[in-house]
This record gives structure tokens, sequence and C-alpha cells, in this order.
């Protein structure tokens, strides 16, 4: 049986070997839940909270290639309407919720092959689930929740 899909869309996939991720005639899609110039690979959320950088929390829609999460970007977008009272796990539900949006305005584009793709010039660090202590990061949250109430008691102010 011969397959010849245009494009693949892939969300919270392993990493694809190149032989599948060539298949389709306009390349695979990833939904990424992180802002790749700031967070790849696993619970990127987790990351930027573990970091103090809530600005950093959102969705990257981007073109699958060799590297782990950093072929050319469709579009990215920050998650926005979290609160202080956001567990991680509502925050990792928020932040794919982007990834389904940015997808949404974006799925005519990709496939009517009409999308403007570019590179992304400066990678995040990369984190593997060997990189993963959930026990410390846990503990460092609490720390963090006061850094957290700053900075929307800041944003809001701002805004």
């Amino acid at each position: 049986m011969e397959i010849d899909p245009e494009v693949c869309f892939v969300f919270g996939a392993p990493l694809l070997k190149k032989d599948l991720y060539d298949i389709p005639r306009r390349g695979c899609v990833n939904i990424h839940t992180g802002l790749v110039q700031h967070h790849r690979g696993v619970d990127s959320p987790l990351w930027a909270i573990n970091e103090g950088r809530v600005d950093t929390i959102g969705a990257t829609l981007h073109f699958i290639d060799c590297s782990i999460d950093g072929g050319k970007i469709i579009a990215q977008k920050n998650t926005t309407g979290l609160t202080i009272e956001d567990t991680p796990e509502d925050i990792f539900m928020r932040t794919c919720n982007t990834g389904f949006d940015i997808l949404e305005e974006n799925i005519y584009n990709i496939l009517y092959d009409s999308v403007t793709a570019y590179p992304l010039e400066e990678r995040g660090k990369l984190y593997q689930t060997k990189d993963m202590n959930y026990g410390k990061m846990l503990d460092e949250l609490s720390a963090l929740e006061k850094q957290i109430e700053i900075f929307f008691t800041l944003f809001y102010k701002i805004n």
C-alpha cells in the first residue's frame, strides 16, 4: 500500500525519524507547548515556572526537522488568562489550548501551501525527561508563587 500524504500534524508524539517526517510533501507540523526560543523539549510550561519566567509560557506551531523543536516557525502565541490559582496541570492545559488555537488560525494556509515560516534564530534550552525532578520543582513552586503574584499584579497595573 502506497501512501502519499500532503501534510502530517503531530502533538505530544515522540521524536520522529527523518524517513517518517519526510513522507508528507508539505512536511510535518508540530504543536509545541512552549515558546521554542525559550524552552524546547518536555514540559516547557513547568520549566518556565521553575525559572520564574511566566511571561515565556506559550505555544509554537512549527515544521519538524532533524532537531528537537527547532524547525521553521509557523506561528507562536503567549498563553493568556493565567492566574495565581492555576495548578501546573491547568497551565499545561491552557498552553495546549493556545497551541490548538494557533493551529486553527493557520490550518488553511498550511493545507493550501501558503504558509510563511521563519527560522528559529535562537534556540531555547532543551529539556528532556531525564532533566525532570518533579519533587524539587514542586518545592520551588511555592517560593515562586510570590514572584508570580507580583508579576501578575504589576502586569495588570501596567495594562
